[in-house]
């Protein structure tokens, strides 16, 4: 690293603003286009003029686990300001950081409940305003579906796949052990 020197900047009668930059004329020191010292930037100028700018850190939230409704709310609206964020923009860690702790919350507060799932299909058929009929028509086979919907028959892999897609329920869901009738 080079050391560039020392520059002193004289103080005026009249009060300087926060983000004014000060420009001090020294030609005769030679520095790189940028150098970054503390809350500092010193750069030069096309004229050689030597600018000492005050960096403005912009202060990113401090994020912790979500534990309630209040702060999942700030999470979300802080989300959706800076979804956009590129990689190596300054706030895409921050957004990272919001995805991991939003999902978390919502696995921990939104979990599917503990259903078999036969009981999972007909609160699904329900939703979708579907009658075993419907079923039978995606699946081919009326009978089957009757067997399958009062706990006679197990459903088959086919079924699984077929009702998972048509009533969008996780094949994970489908997949648990249940008892026959």
């Amino acid at each position: 690293m080079r050391h560039v020197g020392v520059f002193k900047i004289k103080k005026s009668k009249r009060k300087i603003k926060k983000e004014e930059t000060h420009k001090i004329a020294i030609k005769e020191v030679s520095i790189p286009t940028k150098i970054f010292i503390g809350k500092f930037c010193i750069k030069k100028s096309r004229r050689d003029d030597i600018i000492i700018e005050k960096i403005k850190y912009k202060q990113m939230k401090q994020w912790f686990l979500i534990e309630n409704e209040k702060e999942y709310n700030e999470a979300i609206d802080r989300y959706e300001t800076i979804r956009n964020a590129k990689k190596g923009d300054s706030d895409y860690k921050e957004l990272m950081l919001l995805v991991k702790i939003i999902s978390e919350y919502e696995k921990e507060k939104y979990a599917l409940p503990e259903l078999d799932p036969i009981e999972f299909i007909k609160i699904r058929m329900e939703d979708f305003g579907y009658k075993a009929a419907d079923l039978a028509r995606e699946y081919g086979d009326k009978g089957t579906i009757s067997k399958v919907l009062s706990y006679k028959q197990p459903l088959s892999l086919t079924m699984i796949r077929k009702f998972s897609k048509l009533l969008k329920i996780p094949a994970e869901a489908l997949i648990k052990e249940y008892k026959l009738q």
